[in-house]
Order: C-alpha cells, then structure tokens, then sequence
C-alpha cells in the first residue's frame, strides 16, 4: 500500500527547505544557550505543536531510538502512544528505552515529576563516546527572553501568566554566552530532571526547548543554569550541574521570586 507520509521526498518538497531552516536554528540555539531562536512550521503537521513536529522531523531518522514522557492515567498513556506511533511512522525511528534513546519527547502536558523522571534516565554517553548522549526535546506552553526586563523590578508579587502556568525565571552561563543569559519558561520539570543527573564532562544530555509559538532555547550540557533572581541577587540559587538547592527555593527548583519574575516575562509586562 502506498504510503503518502512515508514516500521519497522529492526535490521540489518545501519540507526540504523547512527542515534546513530548523536544522540552523537547532544549530545555532546550542552554540548560544539561553537566547530565543525560531523554529519554522512544517507543512502537514499532525502533532498539536508543529514546531514540536518540526523538530522531530528534522533530528529523527531509522537509525534513531527515542521515549516519549507519559503520566500515569490512561488518557495519559493512550497521547504518549499516538505520538509514539506518528513519529514512528513519519521518521521510521522505533520507541526505546529511555536508557536507550538518541531522543526523548516531553510535552508540555506531562506532569512535572514523570518528565524529570524521564530526562534522570536517559543515557549520557560514556567518557570515550559522550556522543551517544540523549538530547531532550521538550515542549513548554511558552518560553520568553523578555526576563532580562525584572532584573531591576525586584517584584515579588505572585503572578501568572495568561496560559495559568506558573513561570521560571532562569540564568544560563558558560561556553557560548558571554556573561550571563536570561530567560522565562512555563515548566520547570526539565530542570528538576537536569538536577537529578551526576554526569561528568564530557557526559550529559543536551536539552531543547520548545513552545506553542516557536520559541526555541537550547542547552547543551555545557550549559549552568541557575534558577530565578536569587542567582542574579548573589543569593545562591539552584544549580543544574548538581549543587543543593538552598532554603527559600522552590519545590521546582525556583525561588518564589523567580516564579514571579519569570510570570510577568511570560506576560510581556516590563
């Protein structure tokens, strides 16, 4: 039987061009962790984020293993299912293991403590071949740059953003950025997961984030992230390369303030 989304792309296929394009901005947002990139639609998406799709499409082939984040409920098991069946059928890539996988998808619907269960398992390569560690694609409701603004508001009045998603207020150092970046996003499940993980470099998962608009952060494992304005106060703060997160933070991984920050970032209010 023929297979309309299996068959030879042709030349002229605009999925050519668009998945070049994606491939760029995945490529540029891991040489500049924590600045917002855009990811392009991919024409004929089936997945309810098609940036999320366009990403999948772009990193996944047959030679690929990848696990989908699921919760517990059957509605719950039945959404990671059809994911796992769409993207096996438009890439050809086979649903593994998490200890196992090249990739893992997280939506923005998975509960908090089964996507940092998750990102905690997956494999981080080994010290002569850190290349087969996994890279995370994970979906938020909403990623912003615009946190850089509550630097000097010293807000710490609990806000939320449109969606009711709490927000995170993070700081990302090290190779690629030049002093500090700053940036907002819904969920911090992938934090929590990062935090969990003991990986020595040159081990370690590489971590894409994506939203529902096409906002595009990467993290390569290179990267420190530390949560929320206790970090740029010099008040500590929750590191991802495995210190303790101090007292006052919290229980995913952010402080208070950094919640409040980082809502209003995702609101766009300065």
């Amino acid at each position: 039987m023929y297979d309309q989304e299996r068959a030879p792309v042709q030349a002229h296929d605009p999925r050519i061009f668009v998945t070049q394009c994606a491939f760029r901005a995945l490529m540029d947002a891991l040489a500049r962790p924590g600045r917002i990139f855009r990811v392009p639609t991919l024409p004929g998406a089936q997945l309810a984020n098609p940036f999320l799709e366009c990403i999948v499409r772009t990193l996944l082939d047959r030679h690929c293993g990848f696990a989908v984040a699921s919760c517990a409920s059957d509605g719950g098991a039945q959404l990671a299912g059809h994911v796992a069946a769409h993207v096996g059928l438009t890439t050809s890539a086979a649903r593994v293991a998490p200890d196992r996988a090249s990739f893992a998808l997280l939506t923005a619907d998975v509960p908090r403590a089964e996507q940092a269960a998750l990102i905690a398992a997956l494999t981080g390569g080994t010290a002569l071949s850190p290349e087969r560690g996994a890279t995370a694609l994970v979906e938020c409701r909403r990623l912003s740059d615009a946190a850089e603004r509550q630097r000097a508001s010293g807000d710490v009045g609990r806000q939320r953003p449109h969606d009711g998603a709490e927000g995170f207020l993070w700081e990302v150092a090290g190779p690629g950025v030049r002093s500090h970046q700053l940036f907002a996003s819904s969920e911090d499940g992938w934090f929590a997961g990062r935090l969990r993980r003991h990986d020595e470099f040159p081990c370690g998962i590489d971590l894409l984030l994506v939203d529902r608009q096409g906002n595009l952060v990467g993290l390569p494992r290179t990267a420190r992230i530390k949560a929320g304005v206790c970090a740029l106060q010099g008040e500590g703060g929750g590191d991802a390369s495995g210190a303790a997160v101090p007292a006052g933070v919290g229980p995913g991984g952010a402080s208070t303030a950094a919640a409040s920050a980082g809502a209003r970032a995702l609101q766009g209010e300065g």
